[in-house]
C-alpha cells in the first residue's frame, strides 16, 4: 500500500529537480552501489546462527601480496564489483584488507577508518557484518556509506549511528540496471529524512528550498517536495555514517 501511494508522486515530464546541496560524485555513486548489492546478500535474520570464522588481514604498512591478490580476485569476481572503476591491487593495498581465513569474503578499511569494498562469495551470511565489527575494534574502522533506504538499520546495528554527510543522488551516474524502487521518505526506518517529513502531510509537502533536520538532527538544505519526488522514483541519496 505504501508503494502504491509513493508511485502517485511521479516527476512531471521535463521537470528538472533543483539542487540545494552537493550531488554525489561518480565515485560516491559507484561505491554506494557496490555496497548496496554486497550487503543485500549478506544479511541474516538470526545472528546466533552465524558461523564463527578466522579473519586474516593485510596491513597497508607492509602489504601481504598473497592476501592483496586474493582480496582483489575475490572482489573482482563478485558481481557487485562491476561498479568499481578504480579497482586495482595497487589501490587496494593502501588499505587494511580483512578477509575470512578461507578468503571467500572480505572488507577494506582505509587508514582513515572508512569501510567499504565488501564482498561475500561464500554461501555463509553475516560475514561482512562480523568483519566490519572486527575492523572497528582492531583497525580503526569508524565510518561507512550507503544508499538511503533499507541499509540504515544494518549500519546502525554496528554502531554507525551518526549521519555526518549526505551527497545527493546524481542520475547521470546511476548504477547500471538500477531498479529504481520507490523509497518511502516518510518512514524513519527507510530514510534519514523520515523524522523531518513527519512534519509534512503527504498531500502538502513544501515546494521550496529550506533547511530540514535529517536523522540525528543533521541539517540539510533541500526542496522537500522535490526530494519526495526523487525518492518516489527510486533515487535515494548517499548517506555517510560514523560512530558517535
Amino acid at each position: 500500500m505504501k508503494i502504491k501511494i509513493l508511485k502517485e508522486f511521479k516527476k512531471p515530464e521535463g521537470m528538472e529537480l533543483q539542487v540545494a546541496g552537493l550531488k554525489a560524485t561518480s565515485q560516491e555513486m559507484a561505491h554506494a552501489a557496490q555496497m548496496y548489492y554486497a550487503l543485500q546478500g549478506d544479511a541474516v535474520i538470526f545472528e546466533e546462527f552465524t558461523e564463527d570464522f578466522e579473519i586474516i588481514v593485510s596491513d597497508p604498512k607492509a602489504p601481504n601480496e598473497e592476501y592483496v591478490m586474493a582480496f582483489y580476485n575475490g572482489l573482482k569476481s563478485n558481481k557487485a564489483s562491476e561498479y568499481l572503476s578504480d579497482l586495482s591491487p595497487e589501490n587496494l593495498k593502501q588499505n587494511f584488507l580483512l578477509m575470512t581465513g578461507e578468503m571467500d569474503g572480505g572488507m577494506a578499511c582505509s587508514i582513515k577508518g572508512h569501510m567499504g569494498s565488501g564482498w561475500n562469495n561464500s554461501p555463509r551470511k553475516n560475514i561482512l557484518k562480523k568483519i566490519m565489527g572486527h575492523a572497528r575494534d582492531n583497525y580503526g574502522g569508524k565510518s561507512g556509506d550507503h544508499f538511503d533506504g533499507g541499509l540504515g538499520g544494518y549500519y546502525k546495528s554496528l554502531g554507525l549511528v551518526e549521519v555526518y554527510k549526505i551527497s545527493f543522488w546524481d542520475d547521470e551516474y546511476a548504477p547500471d540496471n538500477w531498479p529504481y524502487k520507490p523509497v518511502d521518505i516518510f518512514n524513519p526506518k527507510k530514510s534519514v529524512y523520515g523524522e523531518a517529513f513527519k512534519n509534512f502531510k503527504r498531500g502538502s509537502v513544501p515546494n521550496q528550498i529550506m533547511q530540514v533536520l535529517a536523522e540525528g538532527g543533521f541539517p540539510v538544505t533541500i526542496n522537500p517536495y522535490e526530494k519526495m519526488v526523487q525518492y518516489a522514483n527510486g533515487m535515494p541519496d548517499v548517506i555517510y555514517r560514523r560512530y558517535s
